[in-house]
Parts: structure tokens; sequence; C-alpha cells
């Protein structure tokens, strides 16, 4: 999927509506969705290879957890632990948090 715009028909601007999986929104002066509203600095920025992002149109790239490997998209426990049982659970803050270990 691509990112949405549309037409800000109150400034005759466009608006950055979404973002792909693996970019986090940036539409204002704090660097994310977050904070005082900017047309100039719009962008889907994408996350790098050590990151993730759990909503890209809520939240910024977050850095890859001890424990994980990220893609700039996904996060999965390293050495396939995910397949035994390990789990991580998205928080309030979008920051996956590991709530389960395999046994």
């Amino acid at each position: 999927a691509d990112s949405v715009w549309t037409k800000d028909a109150s400034v005759g601007l466009a608006m950055l509506e979404s973002c792909p999986a693996g970019h986090a929104l940036i539409n204002s002066t704090v660097g994310t969705s977050q904070g005082v509203f900017s047309h100039e600095i719009q962008q889907c920025r994408p996350c790098g290879t050590h990151e993730y992002v759990v909503d890209p149109n809520r939240f910024p790239c977050q850095p890859c957890p001890l424990g994980a490997e990220c893609d700039g998209q996904s996060l999965v426990t390293r050495d396939g632990l995910d397949a035994l049982g390990a789990r991580w659970d998205a928080s309030a803050e979008g920051v996956y948090v590991l709530v389960e270990c395999p046994v």
C-alpha cells in the first residue's frame, strides 16, 4: 500500500493521511504524528533495518529491543522462539513488550 493524501480544503494544500507498513507518518514539529501540525514537513519516513513500527499512522519507528530481530516493519523473537511460545504485545505507547517466554 502507498501513502494516502487528501486535499485540505480550508487551506488548499495536500494533507498526508496515512503511511504504508514500515514507515512512520511525520507531520508535526516534534517529528511524529503528534504535536503542532506542519504542512511543510509531511512525509512517510521509512523505519531503519533495526527498527519497527506498531502503527505507522500513530507512532514513530522504535529501536529493535534486545532479544528481537526487526526489519523496519516487523519484529520477531530471535532464534525462532515465537514458534515456541514467545509473545510480544504492543503497549498503548506503540512499543512492543515481551509478555510471554517459551518454557
